[in-house]
């Protein structure tokens, strides 16, 4: 009958359906068939750009047309240090070959951190170099690695300079000043009625022994540096008990090889402040006398004392 349709048609029917579906898909041949592209073909496309140093990755790589992962990979020589490096682009999917671009870090300005540690410091006749402390924004800079310092002017007293230089991942340089002061030591003075010398200490215990023997405590005579260039010697004349102080040390070593004896450097003279030196002609002890007031320096020559002028400097309270 010609309605029947017999199973041999069925089947040949089937089959041209079956081909029809599936022959585009046939058409098209997989990636891996295809002949591969260069990735250096496509080096237009890419842009690499580095930062500025923070710490943090500083780099970005971004391609027209082009997915990262699907159609090529990047690994970047360093990411986070100042300096021309690499990144290498690296082809997938229907891309081959590497491809090499090179970007920048650029250097972090190191006058941009924040310094600490410019304060005050002692003078200890040596140079003095204050602990210093740099952090740019979250860092803690390293000396030698981030910066250098060179000191200057840090012996004297007065005001000492410093330059900071940035290095590696820093550039650039600036200065920064700091203060070298004195450390003040009192100097105190008694007076021994009997023999009629004044005795000048630094020493507190000696100050309170020497009043409780019965020498009369005067108080403090002045600020004296601790120390300064200028040591001011005592010595001790056993014979009569006299005590002299001198800033020479060629006196000092004379009096010693005539027996009198070295009690070493009691005190130092520096400052602006100027102390006054008195000589009495018809003591036989306590011959001399220090005073930093005016008014006392000219009582005493209305008596007969002689005045030999400022022998020691002290320090004023802002010193």
């Amino acid at each position: 009958m010609k309605d029947r349709v017999t199973v041999r048609q069925l089947r040949g029917n089937l089959l041209w359906v079956i081909l029809a579906l599936a022959l585009p898909a046939l058409l098209v041949a997989p990636s891996w068939a295809l002949a591969k592209e260069d990735i250096n073909s496509k080096a237009s496309a890419f842009t690499v750009v580095g930062g500025t140093y923070d710490g943090s990755e500083q780099v970005t790589c971004k391609a027209d047309s082009l997915k990262e992962g699907t159609d090529y990979s990047v690994k970047f020589e360093d990411a986070v240090n100042a300096g021309t490096h690499v990144a290498v682009i690296t082809g997938m999917g229907y891309y081959e070959g590497t491809l090499l671009k090179h970007y920048t870090i650029a250097p972090a300005d190191v006058t941009k951190a924040t310094i600490s540690g410019l304060d005050d410091v002692h003078y200890t006749g040596q140079e003095v170099k204050p602990t210093l402390t740099l952090t740019y924004g979250q860092l803690k800079l390293r000396e030698g690695v981030d910066y250098t310092l060179k000191f200057s002017k840090n012996k004297k007293v007065g005001m000492a300079e410093v330059t900071v230089t940035g290095r590696g991942n820093y550039v650039n340089s600036f200065d920064r000043s700091f203060q070298i002061r004195y450390r003040h030591q009192l100097v105190y003075r008694l007076y021994n009625k009997w023999s009629g010398e004044h005795l000048f200490t630094t020493e507190a215990k000696e100050y309170e022994d020497c009043g409780r023997q019965g020498w009369t405590q005067e108080g403090v005579a002045w600020d004296a540096p601790d120390p300064s260039d200028t040591p001011v010697y005592r010595l001790y004349n056993k014979f009569n008990g006299e005590h002299l102080y001198t800033t020479s040390k060629r006196e000092h070593d004379i009096l010693v090889a005539k027996k009198w004896t070295s009690e070493g450097v009691k005190l130092y003279s520096a400052g602006g402040m100027p102390i006054y030196r008195l000589f009495n002609p018809y003591a036989q002890v306590g011959t001399h006398i220090f005073t930093i007031e005016r008014s006392e320096y000219d009582s005493l020559a209305g008596v007969g004392w002689r005045q030999e002028g400022a022998k020691l400097q002290g320090l004023y309270g802002w010193e």
